[in-house]
């Protein structure tokens, strides 16, 4: 008995040699032993050890095994068993751990047997505080003037802290915000890139881990444009480029690098709003032009501001325009082999003037022109963007669309060649 005792929670047995002895009830003996080993040491199980002692039974016998323990507060990073004390089992919110506790009694006879129990600690439960949703701020700012968002934590009437540094890894912070608002201003930033992040805290002190904002903000006062990256619900440019009051049109372009390295894209189609065309489209009517498909996979966003009696240079961004549900849900993988176009992606800015499509299918060397000679006179993969639904793709041989904008704005005398789009659709 006093060998397997000895072993798990090194506990020695009593000397046998007193008897009717009075035995004074000591404090409860706690013996932690946890098999951590370097940065595996969260993930391993761990061995919570402890004994009691009790007065001598009067008939000089071991003292029976003794019951389980107070069950420990499981969504807790330090909890206290059977009034024992608090220990911190070093946990990180968001996992969890098995913990296996050893226990037992004795007196001056000798030990009990051994009790087990385990106990799953659980920081992924309801009642530990969650970072904010999202955080959300300009990629390029033309004042340091703005409103940085972030989403609600689960925690019923949370305070969110929000902090700014000018380190990426926020050697140096300053909280710039403490409150229970979804916002907070930011003003008279000087020219320079910065970074935030913010995070929650319940009224009982606990905090949640912080949530960095993905991309950096570069405050450039010589700018005339800010650009916000795309948030999940939204649907148009007006939503992530807010230009200066004095510019009044602006030129986008979107693209991304293909796999040479290469940088490859197209203006974005702005005939249907004017008759200049080429991605020109006035300020006032940025929350008019739509994502659509063209810009599904682009990563990089050029913007050309306009202001009279003035040229201004072109301002590059960092876009991840996936990022918005629109553009994500634009290109749908086909159901079966013979879908019609309408089936498989969205199209938007066409309710004005003349659009047309050139398509392709497969590789651009061994490829081949869908056949659209049922739909007009062109055939040769020319199809109106009215006849979308009309148009059949075959891709039981290959899931290589090249799809090609040409658009006429009703004050236009020719068509504009918007250039190639690839897409490849997963099985």
């Amino acid at each position: 008995m006093s060998a397997f005792f000895g072993s798990p929670c090194n506990l020695k047995p009593a000397h046998q040699g007193r008897s009717n002895m009075y035995i004074v009830l000591l404090p409860l003996i706690i013996c932690l032993m946890f098999f951590f080993t370097g940065s595996e040491a969260y993930a391993q199980t761990s061995q919570i050890c402890y004994t009691y002692t009790v007065r001598a039974s009067s008939d000089g016998e071991i003292p029976p095994k003794p019951k389980k323990p107070i069950d420990p507060r499981t969504t807790e990073s330090a909890f206290c068993v059977d009034g024992a004390g608090t220990y911190d089992l070093k946990a990180e919110p968001g996992e969890y751990k098995i913990f296996k506790f050893l226990f037992a009694a004795r007196n001056s006879y000798g030990w009990s047997e051994l009790t087990e129990r385990e106990y799953r600690l659980d920081l992924r439960a309801s009642s530990i505080i969650e970072a904010p949703e999202f955080i959300h701020a300009p990629i390029l700012s033309s004042s340091g003037n703005f409103l940085v968002k972030w989403g609600e934590t689960t925690t019923k009437d949370a305070t969110y802290i929000l902090e700014i540094s000018s380190d990426h890894d926020f050697a140096q912070s300053t909280e710039i915000y403490s409150g229970h608002e979804l916002q907070a201003l930011v003003s008279d930033l000087k020219g320079g890139i910065y970074f935030f992040r913010v995070r929650a805290e319940s009224d009982s002190g606990k905090t949640s881990p912080w949530l960095v904002l993905h991309n950096e903000c570069l405050v450039d006062l010589f700018s005339s444009v800010s650009i916000y990256p795309p948030r999940h619900n939204s649907t148009n440019f007006g939503d992530v480029i807010v230009p200066d009051d004095d510019i009044k049109w602006l030129r986008l372009w979107t693209g991304k690098h293909d796999d040479q390295k290469e940088l490859a894209g197209r203006y974005v189609n702005t005939s249907s709003f004017n008759e200049y065309g080429h991605g020109w489209i006035e300020s006032e009517r940025l929350h008019e032009l739509l994502f659509d498909y063209a810009q599904t996979h682009d990563t990089i966003l050029y913007v050309l501001p306009w202001r009279p009696g003035k040229e201004l240079e072109w301002l590059k961004s960092d876009v991840v325009f996936n990022d918005s549900e629109q553009v994500d849900s634009s290109i749908r993988s086909p159901l079966d082999d013979n879908p019609s176009l309408s089936d498989i992606i969205t199209v938007h800015n066409n309710e004005h003037g003349e659009h047309w499509f050139r398509l392709w299918l497969g590789d651009v060397k061994t490829g081949h022109y869908v056949d659209t000679s049922s739909l007009n006179q062109y055939g040769h993969g020319w199809v109106e963007h009215v006849d979308m639904e009309k148009v059949l793709i075959d891709f039981s041989d290959t899931r290589e669309l090249w799809i090609q904008e040409f658009s006429k704005n009703v004050k236009s005398q020719k068509y504009i060649n918007y250039g190639w789009k690839k897409i490849v659709f997963s099985y």
